[in-house]
């Protein structure tokens, strides 16, 4: 990870005024467990794309590695909001839903996001943790 930190840390500096390079930043830092770089590289993307989806998709994500729950929430369902098919943002909004202990939401944004991408790639990770979810005698890892 760290060469394509470096690719993007290049990109960005080549092309100042480019937000996906910026954005892949964040990710890659969040990756990493650099936090507080993920999100200065986040600002950056979106003073250039604010209207971005990955955005508050990436946003969402760091709110909700830091356990800020409700704003990864927020932020997760606008990312939905603006990118109806941003596949990992139904997952995310999954996995907030279940740090809460809120099953039931959980299974209902489970069920939304298989009969949205019946075959996507996250889709038999999805099927297995909705029928684990709707089982009464299985206790839900996290």
């Amino acid at each position: 990870m760290p060469a394509a930190r470096k690719e993007f840390e290049q990109a960005s500096t080549l092309n100042q005024s480019d937000a996906a390079a910026y954005f892949n930043l964040s990710n890659v830092c969040m990756l990493q467990g650099e936090l507080t770089d993920s999100q200065r590289y986040l600002d950056e993307g979106k003073h250039r794309q604010p209207d971005s989806a990955f955005a508050p998709f990436l946003e969402g994500t760091l709110n909700f590695r830091a356990g800020r729950l409700p704003q990864a929430e927020a932020l997760l369902r606008r990312a939905i909001e603006l990118s109806p098919f941003m596949a990992q943002a139904h997952l995310q909004l999954v996995n907030v839903f279940l740090q809460q202990g809120r099953k039931d939401e959980a299974v209902a944004q489970l069920r939304g996001f298989v009969e949205a991408f019946p075959e996507g790639q996250y889709s038999a990770q999805a099927k297995g943790l909705l029928k684990k979810l709707q089982s009464p005698s299985q206790p839900i890892q996290r």
